[in-house]
């Protein structure tokens, strides 16, 4: 939900003597998006507001992308039915196709919400890998297309599973290749972490839907550890070449920070922590509350508390429980929302909304110029007295 929300901060005095001094190479991070998140195009904008939280930290983002849910089988499909029933150079070219389909996509629902991206094609990025067509291994990158790429954009999204042969033709990394494309350009770029962001918050010591006893997570797991348990969360060419590079494998669930991290050591898994839903309240049901809403109200990581409007009775496009709606702002705020999203339409109204919201102990989100600019350090000062944040 943050991406589309600005922080709000107050100017600190400039330092005439650090006009003269070169600004430092922002970090870069390599993410991983595999299908289990890209289930199909609708869920572009989640991956596009992970990518936002790291932009607004100061980094650049290289966001590798699967295919979206099912397109490679379906792909796979299309091919072998009109191909022959050997191993066929033609065949990986068309199967990549639907990581740069996803890529391309990525980075248009990341340019929608203000970042600087790009997409490359699996030609473009030019890893070089050698062996079967199906199942090659990366073995160099031609790295002027990315290098051009990140100095010139916030992020970079390119297909993973995909690559060139030394005779030009596209291969394939195997199935879960996109995991060994995020290792390999990470080990490329000369980072000591990839993350792969996946459906689940990391490896577990047996399959968490297996209820017979308790799932414990691995906090660290060693590459050993990794090989035996992984199964098909984490590609096993991946986790060795991590190892041989140097490369640790963080493994994680969307915008969780805790997850596993696969490298040399290992320590005993423990219960993960359960995070309850967080409790949200939306003030303002226009164009931009009533955006966010419909996209809070259909995710489970989040439980909407209420709603701020001026006629609760008025039809809406959301499909939204009625009685979620509430004219009284002392109302919204008695449900108990850990943060308010602050979307209404008049700025005086608005900065009454986040003074209130902080002084009830709410971090508060604001889309709200006019309600911002009233007093951005006084609101600041507010929130920390409070023990708050605003955004």
């Amino acid at each position: 939900m943050s991406a589309s929300l600005a922080v709000v901060e107050t100017s600190e005095p400039l330092n005439p003597d650090c006009r003269l001094a070169a600004d430092p190479a922002p970090e870069v991070v390599v993410l991983k998006f595999g299908s289990s998140i890209l289930r199909s195009p609708a869920e572009a904008p989640l991956v596009a507001s992970a990518v936002y939280g790291h932009v607004r930290a100061g980094r650049k983002v290289v966001a590798v992308v699967s295919a979206f849910g099912g397109a490679t089988d379906r792909l796979l499909s299309e091919a072998r039915a009109l191909g022959l029933t050997h191993s066929n150079d033609l065949l990986p070219g068309y199967v990549a196709l639907g990581e740069e389909k996803s890529a391309a996509l990525v980075a248009i629902a990341c340019d929608r919400i203000g970042l600087d991206a790009c997409a490359l094609s699996v030609r473009e990025l030019g890893i070089v890998a050698e062996g079967e067509p199906e199942h090659s291994r990366p073995c160099g990158l031609r790295a002027d297309h990315l290098k051009q790429a990140l100095d010139r954009h916030e992020v970079v999204v390119v297909p993973g599973f995909g690559a060139v042969r030394p005779d030009g033709r596209v291969a394939l990394l195997g199935r879960g290749g996109s995991d060994l494309t995020a290792v390999f350009l990470a080990a490329e770029l000369g980072l000591k972490k990839v993350r792969l962001v996946k459906d689940v918050d990391g490896l577990y010591d047996h399959d968490p839907n297996d209820k017979t006893a308790p799932a414990l997570r691995y906090r660290r797991a060693s590459w050993d550890v990794a090989r035996k348990l992984g199964g098909a969360l984490v590609q096993h060419d991946a986790i060795d070449l991590g190892e041989s590079r140097g490369v640790e494998i963080e493994v994680a669930a969307l915008d969780r920070a805790d997850g596993t991290v696969i490298g040399d050591k290992s320590a005993p898994p423990g219960p993960a922590p359960a995070l309850p839903p967080l409790r949200v309240a939306v003030a303002g049901c226009g164009v931009v509350g009533g955006g966010v809403l419909g996209r809070l109200l259909a995710d489970p990581r989040y439980d909407v508390v209420g709603v701020l409007v001026r006629n609760p009775n008025k039809a809406r496009d959301v499909a939204c429980p009625p009685s979620l709606f509430t004219a009284s702002a002392d109302d919204l705020l008695s449900r108990k929302p850990d943060i308010v999203l602050e979307a209404l339409s008049e700025g005086e109204a608005g900065h009454a909304v986040i003074r209130a919201a902080l002084e009830a102990g709410c971090d508060v989100a604001s889309a709200n110029k006019q309600a911002v600019s009233r007093d951005p350090g006084g609101l600041q000062d507010l929130a920390r007295q409070h023990g708050r944040r605003v955004f």
